[in-house]
């Protein structure tokens, strides 16, 4: 068996040929990656805003069911005066829920109780909640 020299030609690219070379398609992935790793700080940021915005959520929710439990308790067992705490977990998350009664007194006449909810987390304010609850007949 003998080999022989073969030589190989590959085709020149004509002008009127279609398509992209290795080298350009290369080229412009490289540069689109470039563009993404930019992007990719934004993206961070917006998922931890997200999370935020989720744990506020929760805590709205839970100072939310403390105005309910209020709300469907009898009308004159609601304190007329004064604040109590209550503690609160929220995905392994303390919160401290301040329940304040008649901080406006104008608000507290009658039947009317004033009731605001400060939830607050690590010493700072996440949300209030404030309302004014009448006993009807």
């Amino acid at each position: 068996m003998k080999f022989h020299n073969m030589k190989i030609e590959l085709p020149l690219r004509d002008s009127n040929q279609r398509g992209f070379t290795l080298l350009e398609v290369l080229v412009s992935l490289s540069i689109l990656a470039i563009a993404l790793s930019s992007l990719m700080p934004v993206f961070a940021s917006l998922s931890k805003f997200n999370t935020q915005m989720d744990f506020k959520t929760k805590a709205i929710a839970a100072g939310q069911e403390r105005m309910e439990s209020i709300r469907e308790s009898d009308h004159s067992t609601i304190p007329t005066s004064g604040s109590v705490d209550t503690n609160h977990v929220i995905d392994g998350t303390p919160l401290l829920l301040t329940t304040t009664y008649c901080e406006t007194s104008s608000f507290c006449t009658g039947d009317n109780k004033h009731i605001s909810i400060d939830i607050i987390h690590n010493g700072n304010k996440i949300h209030e909640l404030e309302t004014v609850f009448t006993n009807f007949e």
